[in-house]
């Protein structure tokens, strides 16, 4: 059993090997790719609002994610419900004010108010002075 498995098991990133009883069943295995952002369309943005505020929404750029996951690590972030959110998504559209951030999914977002994630004042980023759809 060790004999076939040691010459078959020198690459894991690229292969799966499964020993069952004395077979070998070696099955090729693609790398995971970190998916692209779906970018949201314009006129998506321009008549969708956030369901709390009323107030337009911009798609967070990747700074303003990261700095709010650094926020996150040292401030534990809440949804309007008051539940802690196990991490920041890598996608999301942010209220004019900046108070809420909601998950963008697949390129969907999720608009529901409970699922917001509030922001307090101190981990609120700086608004631009473009790029907000009112």
């Amino acid at each position: 059993h060790d004999d076939l498995t040691n010459g078959l098991a020198e690459d894991h990133s690229m292969r799966l090997d499964i020993a069952i009883h004395h077979f070998v069943l070696v099955i090729p295995i693609e790398p995971i790719h970190v998916l692209k952002p779906i970018r949201i369309q314009a006129w998506l943005l321009e008549i969708i609002r956030c369901p709390i505020t009323q107030q337009g929404l911009v798609e967070a750029t990747s700074e303003e994610l990261t700095r709010l996951a650094g926020f996150h690590r040292q401030h534990p972030l809440r949804s309007q419900l008051g539940r802690s959110v196990s991490d920041v998504p890598v996608q999301g559209l942010l209220n004019q004010d900046r108070t809420y951030l909601y998950a963008v999914r697949n390129g969907i977002p999720c608009l529901l108010a409970q699922e917001a994630i509030y922001i307090p004042p101190e981990g609120r980023v700086s608004q631009p002075s473009d790029g907000i759809i009112e």
